[in-house]
């Protein structure tokens, strides 16, 4: 119903020169900045927290203003994608994305990481309508109805959802398919599955999933970032990470090693385009409880040591996993994604995924909701 009713909003967006977008999103997060201010203290609270040290209050200003430009942008290109076929994702995005061709015709899967920087949503369907075969994991909505328009919206194009209340073996399994799955780390998790790792110099919880993911499995690790180019066009960017030599002799800290590289890599990219991640997002909430991984205090003061080495986050030029993880003695899943075969192999066929249990609609509209 909603993709109906906004079917002639896509067409004049469509037909609209991007000049006349451009004022349209300036116009649009002028208002939800100056008139409605919707979540505007949380949006200069999160600039002040990463950068208060380093900008001036007028220029975290000058970047929340940018910043809710950007929303209205990420809303408009979504309204105008709703006509948009494979073939005009491929022409009106950019996809720099090498590393995974070169993996895809060794017929491997792989490992994203990803956050809500730029049109986070748009990184996606480019990639799958590309060809590229990924399985994102996504939290589940609070309504039905957004549930439903984003399932749609993400999947239209070959691109597979993993609700963040699957379990370990739906995503070894999108692996041993040789398929690429892709973590959204970039929002709160607090405990008992979350680690209490830095972002931007403070505390901020911070899922295990992906740690516990790469100890188990050797598929290739990559990053995926999105950023809206000079020229309108979201560019999007797939890199192959190298993460450091692991020093750390338990599993626990090597779990809050990793997770603190993951967060740093995700750091580097939102200080490069700071006006385009979500800073709606409380990102920095107390972190009350304990961890499933708690460090001893003498492994800490260790690790503490090694991150201020080695994983410090230098100065720069989304979603938690929530998996729903098994006892730690039981764990034992095998390693997919590393077959020997350099043969290319017709690429598995795809499905719109996995059915959802069935969500309460509540009375509160969105398309999404934040914390």
């Amino acid at each position: 119903m909603l993709r109906v009713l906004l079917l002639p909003l896509s067409f004049l967006l469509n037909a609209a020169p991007h000049r006349v977008k451009l004022f349209c999103g300036t116009l649009l997060g002028a208002l939800f900045f100056h008139a409605f201010r919707f979540r505007r203290k949380v949006v200069l609270s999160n600039l002040e927290l990463a950068f208060g040290k380093e900008k001036q209050p007028s220029e975290l200003r000058k970047v929340a203003r940018q910043n809710y430009n950007h929303y209205a942008l990420v809303i408009l290109e979504w309204i105008e994608s709703f006509l948009w076929t494979a073939d005009d994702f491929r022409t009106k995005t950019d996809l720099f994305w090498e590393p995974i061709q070169k993996q895809m015709e060794l017929n491997r899967g792989g490992i994203l990481l990803t956050s809500h920087l730029g049109n986070w949503e748009f990184a996606i369907q480019a990639a799958s309508a590309h060809g590229m075969p990924c399985d994102i994991i996504v939290k589940r909505q609070k309504t039905q109805f957004a549930q439903k328009f984003l399932t749609w919206f993400r999947t239209r194009f070959g691109a597979r959802v993993i609700f963040e209340s699957g379990t370990i073996r739906d995503i070894f399994d999108s692996l041993g398919k040789n398929r690429f799955v892709v973590f959204v780390l970039d929002q709160f998790m607090g405990p008992p599955i979350g680690l209490p790792v830095k972002f931007f110099e403070h505390e901020a919880g911070t899922a295990a999933g992906l740690a516990l993911i790469t100890e188990k499995s050797k598929n290739l690790l990559f990053t995926a970032y999105s950023y809206r180019g000079r020229n309108g066009k979201i560019q999007i960017h797939i890199e192959k990470l190298e993460e450091p030599a692991e020093s750390a002799t338990t599993r626990e800290a090597r779990l809050y090693r990793k997770t603190q590289w993951y967060n740093d890599v995700i750091e580097n990219q939102v200080r490069r385009f700071p006006e385009q991640w979500l800073w709606l997002h409380k990102r920095w909430k107390p972190f009350e409880g304990k961890t499933r991984w708690e460090l001893k205090t003498a492994l800490m003061a260790l690790l503490l040591g090694l991150l201020l080495q080695s994983c410090s986050s230098p100065q720069g030029s989304a979603t938690p996993t929530g998996i729903e993880l098994p006892p730690d003695p039981t764990i034992a899943i095998p390693v997919y994604g590393q077959s020997d075969s350099t043969e290319r192999k017709p690429a598995p066929s795809v499905n719109s995924g996995k059915k959802g249990k069935k969500v309460d609609v509540k009375t509160k509209p969105a398309f999404f909701y934040l914390d």
